[in-house]
């Protein structure tokens, strides 16, 4: 079996917790962006999204992705060229993409609510690394 029980939660957590913030953005705009720049943010934010949790495929394991962020120079490497189109095609051809440019502040909004997906993967590993010593020590001491 490719895919584990531990990595299926994982990626379904991952998935859900994407598509709730995306539901939420697009029908509520929690986000307060201005409304010409509504179509931007949502692109920005899927985009972000998906580059925040290439991260966390990185390590689908229970180890933390921080452990070894900066051994994978390609990995870094593909990050950072494409946070940068990213930039060049929301700053200078939105249009291309039928898409709205964004402000700065909508940026650090976007960067935040995307970098949380990371956030959401680790304290997922925290809980199960803890939950697994706890058996382990149960499993001993029975």
């Amino acid at each position: 079996q490719i895919v584990t029980k531990n990595m299926f939660l994982r990626i379904a957590l991952s998935g859900g917790y994407v598509a709730v913030i995306m539901l939420l953005q697009y029908f509520t705009n929690f986000l307060r962006v201005n409304d010409w720049e509504k179509s931007g943010v949502i692109f920005t934010l899927f985009i972000m999204f998906q580059l925040s949790n290439a991260f966390n495929s990185r390590e689908l394991g229970k180890k933390s992705i921080f452990a070894s962020i900066g051994k994978n120079k390609i990995m870094l490497l593909t990050f950072t060229i494409t946070f940068i189109l990213q930039i060049i095609i929301v700053t200078f051809c939105p249009a291309v993409f039928g898409i709205s440019r964004i402000s700065i502040t909508s940026w650090l909004k976007t960067l935040l609510v995307s970098s949380s997906i990371i956030v959401i993967s680790e304290l997922y590993k925290w809980v199960y690394r803890k939950t697994r010593r706890i058996d382990k020590i149960d499993k001993r001491v029975a």
